[in-house]
């Protein structure tokens, strides 16, 4: 499980610092979460999709 408050907390920093939007940062995180898993377990053609959850910490 993620540590959700170190996670906003760098978003937080990346967007203050690097001026890069949040939303942004967050959409990369969940389509680099979909590549890996179509890579492991994905089969040809198929369409994977994630949307990680800040409530719970669960993509």
């Amino acid at each position: 499980m993620l540590d959700l408050k170190v996670l906003k907390s760098a978003l937080e920093q990346l967007e203050e610092e690097r001026r890069i939007p949040k939303e942004k940062i967050i959409e990369a995180i969940e389509l680099a979460m979909a590549a890996a898993y179509k890579k492991d377990y994905g089969k040809k053609d198929q369409i994977i999709r994630t949307k990680f959850d800040f409530d719970s910490g669960k993509p």
